[in-house]
C-alpha cells in the first residue's frame, strides 16, 4: 500500500487480485487451509459478489473497495453479530475520516450517506456450537461509481456521487483496516460491545427514525429506543409493546426511505 498501514495484525498479509468470484470466497478457502488471523484479500472487481440473503452485489472494476478479512475470534457463536456491528462502525469512521462525508450506520451493518446505501458488510462463519474456526468479514464500499441501474437508484449511492469527486480507494482501505483492528481488539479484550457501543449509537441513524420491521408474518411500524450490549435493536411497537430485534432475524428500514 502506498501509505503505511499502521496495524499489528489486520493487513500484515495482503493478497491482491484483479478479479475474483468474491473476496469472501477466496478468503474462506485460505482460512480453511490455515491462513492466520488478519489476512486480507482485496480485488479490483468481483464477478459474483454477494450481500446479505444471497443478494447480488455489483463490484465494478476499479470503482470500489472490495475486500475480506480473516478473523479467528475466541467467542461464542451467539456473539458473532457483534463482529458485524464493529465492522460497520469501522467503515463508517473510515469514510468520515477520508472523505468528510456524513456517513451513518443503518442498523445493523449498512453504511448510508444521504439516506442511501454506500457500503455492505457480509460476515460468514465456520464452526459449531463449541468452537468458531474462523469468521470472514466481507466489505464492499461503493467509492467512485458514477451511476446505478434504475432499480437501485433510490437505495444505492457512492462516495463519488455524494461528494462530487473521486476518492482514493487505497486510503479508504487503510483507514478501514485501522479502525477495524482498533474496535475488534477492544471487543475481544472486554468480551462485549460495552466500550464501543456509544460510538456505534452516535452514528446509528436507525435510532433517529421510526422504522418498518419487515417481519415475515406481518410488517409493523416501531420506534427504536436503544441498542443492547449484544447488538440487538430495542424497539417499541405501535401497540406499546417493547421487544429486542436480534441481528439476522428480521430487517428494518425507514418509513420514508431506505435509512
Amino acid at each position: 500500500m502506498s501509505k503505511k498501514l499502521e496495524t499489528q495484525v489486520f493487513g500484515k498479509e495482503i493478497y491482491r487480485y484483479e478479479e475474483v468470484t468474491s473476496t469472501n470466497e477466496v478468503a474462506r478457502n485460505m482460512a480453511k487451509e490455515g491462513a492466520s488471523e488478519g489476512l486480507v484479500v482485496i480485488a479490483d472487481s468481483q464477478n459474483k459478489g454477494r450481500g446479505r440473503l444471497g443478494r447480488s452485489w455489483q463490484s465494478p472494476k476499479g470503482q470500489g473497495v472490495w475486500m475480506s478479512v480473516i478473523t479467528r475470534p475466541q467467542i461464542q457463536v451467539q456473539d458473532i453479530p457483534a463482529i458485524t456491528l464493529i465492522t460497520g462502525l469501522a467503515v463508517c469512521k473510515a469514510i468520515r475520516q477520508t472523505t468528510s462525508l456524513p456517513a451513518y450506520i443503518k442498523w445493523p451493518n449498512d453504511i448510508v450517506v444521504d439516506g442511501k446505501k454506500v457500503c455492505g458488510i457480509l460476515t460468514q462463519m465456520s464452526g459449531d456450537a463449541s468452537k468458531i474456526n474462523y469468521v470472514i468479514i466481507g466489505i464492499g464500499i461503493n467509492v467512485n461509481i458514477e451511476s446505478f441501474p434504475e432499480e437501485l437508484e433510490e437505495v444505492a449511492t457512492s462516495l463519488k456521487i455524494e461528494g462530487g469527486q473521486n476518492y482514493d480507494r487505497e486510503e479508504i482501505s487503510i483507514s478501514t483496516l485501522e479502525f477495524l483492528e482498533l474496535y475488534y481488539k477492544e471487543y475481544i479484550k472486554v468480551g462485549s460491545l460495552e466500550n464501543v457501543l456509544d460510538k456505534y449509537k452516535d452514528l446509528c441513524i436507525t435510532l433517529k427514525n421510526q422504522v418498518l420491521v419487515l417481519d415475515d408474518k406481518k410488517p409493523y411500524k416501531a420506534t427504536p429506543l436503544d441498542i443492547d450490549k449484544r447488538g440487538g435493536l430495542i424497539v417499541v411497537r405501535e401497540d406499546g409493546g417493547k421487544e429486542t430485534i436480534k441481528f439476522g432475524e428480521v430487517s428494518v428500514r425507514g418509513i420514508y426511505g431506505y435509512a
